[in-house]
């Protein structure tokens, strides 16, 4: 195992413009030998601290890593969880129980054939309560976005495989489960039985019900944004495909705004455009899904750029993570803000060149700052680490 944590990192951050680009105040990096490590998620902690997940792990497979940090950025403990330590884990969101435990998201390998989708509840030291595995029908399935409902009970989405559907084929998912983890309803979404439809992010709606962005296989080759909107027992209400049909297009992150409609953060392959580089965007829409603004972002056209996870600003705008191509070595942490109607302020670049630096999430804290989460490869090449940034 190696570990280690750097105050006022030495990672180069490069802007683009004169912006008012938080500045980097600590990061810290995880990562086991032999193993390729990833943080996917970090949330803040009723005492403001971090909750951070991911997967990783040297040897067969990789287990759910979990990492409780207190405010100033140490470590308080890290636990590893498998029930099997010959099967693949995944895990893509973490967060906070009213009881100061936390619930995990993601997907186990099945014995046979295909993957579960993976459910962990632990309390506030980390200590496994109970876990559940659903969709267990040696298809692919897996769940990448986890909610705690008003009625103590959980709300997950993801994809599932169920049998119903011919040719293997993939649905948006979204379960709804009790306090207790026993099966209430569930809803999939996705009208052709020959695409593929996923699911990564959901936000509850101010009517009660639920909306999900994700990616929908198109008749044309390439694949969409997709947006579902649903009522609170899950039944459809709407539906809205986003980018151009031919091309690779994806949505990783959404939230309803003030007004009633939403925004969401993700990858266009735009026809503008050369060269087939994909650009971070970030749309908003009005309450049925019809786009009001949209903002591409990356400097370079025949590069590839990626929106992964965004917040509101503190200057009332946004702030977008994801990854950036560059011209030497691999990816690097991409950082954009942008104003209130999506224009861009600036953007800058973090990482070195010894290989991919890949940003997966980030959030707002409560001191004015910035906590992102991602990978790194420049702490341990050839080995990718789980890493965490704050800026403030």
């Amino acid at each position: 195992m190696r570990k280690c944590s750097i105050l006022l990192a030495v990672l180069a951050l490069s802007a683009a413009c004169a912006w008012a680009q938080p500045v980097q105040r600590w990061s810290d990096w995880f990562g086991y030998s032999g193993s390729d490590d990833v943080f996917t998620c970090v949330q803040q902690t009723s005492d403001n601290g971090l909750i951070v997940v991911g997967h990783g792990y040297p040897g067969a497979a990789d287990r759910v890593l979990l990492f409780k940090y207190d405010r100033r950025g140490r470590m308080q403990w890290g636990r590893h969880y498998t029930t099997n330590p010959q099967r693949q884990y995944a895990a893509h969101w973490v967060e906070q129980t009213p009881d100061g435990g936390y619930i995990v998201v993601g997907s186990r390998e099945a014995e046979t054939t295909g993957t579960y989708i993976y459910l962990l509840k632990v309390n506030r030291l980390g200590d496994t309560q109970g876990y559940l595995y659903l969709m267990q029908n040696g298809r692919d399935n897996c769940g990448y976005c986890v909610r705690q409902t008003p009625d103590n009970g959980y709300i997950l989405t993801g994809y599932a495989t169920p049998y119903a559907y011919p040719n293997d084929k993939k649905k948006v998912v979204l379960y709804k489960l009790d306090s207790q983890g026993t099966y209430q309803w569930h809803g999939y979404y996705g009208p052709s039985t020959i695409r593929d439809y996923v699911g990564y992010n959901l936000q509850f709606t101010d009517d009660g019900g639920y909306v999900i962005v994700g990616s929908a296989e198109s008749d044309l080759g390439g694949q969409n944004v997709y947006v579902v909107k649903t009522d609170s027992g899950g039944n459809q209400e709407w539906n809205a495909y986003y980018g151009p049909y031919d091309r690779d297009n994806c949505g990783y992150r959404i939230e309803q705004t003030a007004d009633g409609g939403y925004i969401f953060t993700g990858y266009e392959t735009p026809f503008v455009y050369p060269n087939d580089g994909t650009k971070a965007f970030l749309r908003k829409v009005d309450s049925t899904g019809a786009t009001l603004w949209l903002g591409h972002y990356g400097p370079t056209a025949s590069f590839d750029y990626v929106g992964r996870s965004f917040v509101a600003s503190h200057a009332g705008g946004y702030v977008i993570v994801g990854s950036a191509q560059m011209a030497v070595g691999g990816d690097n942490f991409f950082l954009v803000e942008t104003d209130a109607l999506g224009q861009e302020l600036g953007h800058s670049f973090l990482g070195g060149t010894a290989g991919d630096e890949i940003g997966q999430c980030i959030q707002q804290t409560n001191n004015g700052g910035y906590i992102l989460a991602g990978s790194t490869e420049s702490a341990g090449y050839p080995d990718a680490d789980g890493y965490l940034i704050y800026a403030r």
